[in-house]
C-alpha cells in the first residue's frame, strides 16, 4: 500500500503542495487530474523518491520513501532514453544496475518488449523509434523492474489510440499497483 500523509511542497519557494493525504490499496488505479502547474508532477516526483517534501511522509509498504528505488518504476512524460543505447540496452538498464545477470535480464527485457508490441526493435537506437515507439520503450523499461508501484506521467500522449488499450493493458497483467498523472 501506498501511504501519502499531510506531504506539503513547494518549488522555488512557491507552495505547490499543501497538507495532501493519500492511501492506495495494492492493484488501485489512481489518477491525478488538475491544471498546468497544480502539482501533479511533483507529487509524482515525491512518490517516485526524485525529491524530498517539506513536511509529511510517504510509505510504501510500510517503508519510507527516502529516495529514488526500483520498487517504484518510473515512466516520464519527457521518456528518459538514453539516446546512446539501442532499445534492449535502455530496457535492461535498471536490471543491469540491480545486478541481475545478464542472461535473466535479456530474458525479461525481450518479454517486456513483446508484451509492448516491440519485438524485432531491440537493436535499433531511440533516434530511429518514433515518439509513440520510444514512450513504449519507456513502459517496457519500468515494468522490466517488476515495481511495486508504476508512476505514469502523462504516458500515454505520443501514442496512438490503438496502442494505448494495448499498453494499458501491459500494465495491469504485470500486477503492479499504479500512480497514472494525467493533466
Amino acid at each position: 500500500m501506498l501511504s501519502v500523509n499531510h506531504l506539503s511542497a513547494s518549488y522555488d519557494g512557491k507552495p505547490v503542495l499543501e497538507d495532501v493525504s493519500l492511501q492506495i490499496a495494492s492493484g488501485q488505479l489512481v489518477v491525478v487530474l488538475g491544471p498546468s502547474g497544480c502539482g501533479k508532477t511533483t507529487l509524482l516526483n515525491l512518490v517516485a523518491g526524485f525529491s524530498q517534501p517539506d513536511s509529511g511522509s510517504i510509505t510504501l509498504s510500510g517503508r519510507e520513501v527516502t529516495g529514488p528505488s526500483a520498487e517504484r518504476g518510473v515512466v516520464f512524460q519527457n521518456e528518459g532514453l538514453l539516446p546512446w543505447r539501442n532499445v534492449l540496452a535502455n530496457v535492461v538498464f535498471g536490471l543491469q544496475l540491480q545486478g541481475v545477470a545478464r542472461d535473466e535480464r535479456n530474458a525479461i527485457a525481450l518479454r517486456m518488449l513483446r508484451l509492448v508490441g516491440l519485438e524485432g526493435y531491440e537493436r535499433h537506437f531511440i533516434w530511429q523509434l518514433s515518439g509513440g515507439m520510444r514512450q513504449r520503450v519507456g513502459i517496457a523499461r519500468a515494468l522490466a523492474a517488476n515495481p511495486q508501484l508504476l508512476l505514469l506521467d502523462e504516458p500515454f500522449g505520443a501514442l496512438m489510440r490503438s496502442r494505448v488499450s494495448k499498453c494499458k493493458n501491459c500494465c495491469w497483467a504485470c500486477g503492479v499497483k499504479r500512480v497514472n498523472r494525467s493533466y
